[in-house]
């Protein structure tokens, strides 16, 4: 009986096979420059919360690269902020903390700053 269920079990569960490679011919593991400026746009159009529609507007990601991209891309300007900070506070020895939570207050300018330069950028 219980080798019957264990059986049945099996047959049921099917485990989804994950290829290595891309299916779409081209499509790298990188953002390309067009792809990060679609991204921007999209971001500044729809907001960081809808994946879906930013997906959709890059059109050769999907919702889960999108969101990846979108944390990477933040963490990356909130280091360039705390450094920026700590260059304006003259403490050039300052070690950038590697965890969001320990951002000065300060930084919050800093980061506005280096988000529209990165925007700005992006869009030209």
């Amino acid at each position: 009986m219980k080798q019957q269920r264990k059986e049945r079990r099996m047959k049921t569960t099917k485990k989804k096979v994950r290829s290595s490679k891309s299916n779409i011919p081209g499509e790298s593991r990188y953002w390309t420059p067009s792809e990060h400026k679609l991204f921007v746009e999209a971001l500044l159009r729809f907001g960081p919360k809808n994946l879906k529609d930013i997906a959709a507007y890059v059109g050769t990601r999907n919702m889960i690269q999108c969101r990846t991209h979108e944390q990477k891309c933040f963490m990356r300007l909130l280091r360039e902020a705390q450094k920026e900070t700590a260059k304006r506070a003259g403490d050039t020895n300052m070690k950038v903390a590697k965890d969001c939570y320990s951002v000065p207050p300060n930084c919050g300018i800093s980061l506005l700053c280096v988000v529209s330069e990165e925007m700005t950028r992006a869009l030209q």
